[in-house]
């Protein structure tokens, strides 16, 4: 059975991802493990501001202690269904949008020496394959 996503219920709590960072030809350049603590503030009117401070563990090097960095999500809702999301490392807001099982952003990362960027295209979440915990 397909599970509707609802991001105020699926982005509540701790939940933990998995993952890859690939370059342009593909790639894979990165592996890391990650932490995201998701929280909502009522902004009244019904209104819901959240809050996605995610904490990633990069393994660079096989045998080498994880390397951590940080990213904060502020998601505020746009009118239409989805959310505005703006980020510590994101120079341009962007749009989350979702739909049956899943979530789609596309956006700029800020990334490596100062000046440096990294677009990643599109993220996907794909709730159909990703548990959190206790479900």
């Amino acid at each position: 059975m397909l599970r509707l996503l609802d991001p105020r219920t699926f982005f509540d709590g701790t939940i933990c991802a998995d993952g890859v960072v690939r370059d342009r030809s593909g790639k894979q350049i990165r592996q890391f493990n990650a932490r995201i603590l998701a929280s909502w503030e009522d902004q009244g009117s019904g209104s819901e501001t959240g809050t996605l401070d995610e904490v990633f563990y990069f393994y660079d090097e096989p045998g080498a202690a994880a390397v951590e960095e940080t990213r904060v999500w502020t998601l505020t809702p746009n009118g239409t269904g989805g959310y505005h999301a703006s980020a510590t490392d994101v120079p341009q807001p962007t749009t989350m949008k979702h739909a049956g099982n899943s979530i789609q952003m596309a956006y700029t990362l800020r990334y490596g020496k100062p000046g440096d960027t990294h677009r990643p295209g599109y993220g996907r979440l794909d709730v159909s394959g990703c548990r959190r915990r206790g479900d």
